[in-house]
């Protein structure tokens, strides 16, 4: 299974990577949720089609809401020629995405919708009842929360850019 998170208007000012690029809160979560449920996932981009979210782009100002059928089939096409290109066209995907990026896709794709029908805040809703409450975290922020979790308090040397760990039983360690 493969995740699909449709891109957002809220972007960087500057090139990013793609899961960085876009901001809104909605996007956020979704990829959060992705990073923590899928082995591999991508951005569905009105601009450049299927991306990989780490993939450097540059930000764009278009949306398949802007579009007519037409140029979402040939969107859809798009997306579909780089699924075969990278021979994932035969996989299962699912995607958190409105109806204007998955309809180009439904006749071509094993597609699972789970959001379809609910409105943005009942969206940000279910990823917090499936156990997504931050939008993000970085493996150094999970790596922090675990060193808590086992009775290590994280200090951070801003002048070196290390951690340096405090047991809370014992002798202050130095790296």
């Amino acid at each position: 299974m493969i995740g699909l998170v449709a891109c957002c208007k809220t972007k960087l000012a500057e090139p990013a990577r793609a899961e960085d690029l876009y901001r809104s809160p909605l996007f956020r979560k979704a990829r959060a949720y992705c990073l923590a449920h899928y082995p591999r996932w991508f951005i569905l981009s009105a601009k450049y089609g299927l991306v990989d979210p780490g993939q450097v782009i540059a930000p764009y100002d278009c949306t398949l809401l802007d579009q007519g059928k037409p140029a979402r089939a040939k969107w859809g096409q798009l997306v579909y020629r780089q699924l075969v290109a990278l021979d994932l066209a035969g996989e299962s995907f699912t995607a958190y995405a409105g109806k204007v990026y998955v309809s180009p896709l439904a006749d071509k794709l094993r597609l699972e919708t789970p959001l379809a029908g609910l409105g943005i805040g009942q969206q940000l809703a279910w990823y917090g009842t499936h156990g997504i409450r931050t939008e993000y975290r970085s493996h150094r922020a999970k790596n922090n929360e675990l060193r808590q979790l086992s009775g290590t308090a994280l200090e951070v040397d801003s002048t070196k850019g290390e951690d340096n760990a405090d047991r809370k039983a014992g002798p202050r360690r130095r790296s």
